[in-house]
């Protein structure tokens, strides 16, 4: 088997935003579930995703741009 490596100059992390709470205390989403939600800044992008259980996964894409 050949392969090859390569490392890109991007970066990436995931990241949580924790779930809110309704009148009764049960978990619900406190953006709309219904949508993508995305955040450009630059060369950087924030998107949040729905989860079945009810937290939001986020994705912070930063993207190197040589000058």
């Amino acid at each position: 088997m050949n392969y090859q490596q390569e490392y890109i100059r991007d970066e990436y992390v995931e990241l949580k935003m924790p779930a809110g709470r309704d009148h009764a205390g049960q978990p619900t989403f406190l953006l709309d579930p219904n949508h993508l939600h995305i955040w450009p800044r630059h060369s950087f992008m924030l998107i949040a995703l729905p989860n079945k259980v009810k937290p939001l996964s986020s994705d912070l894409f930063m993207l190197y741009l040589p000058d």
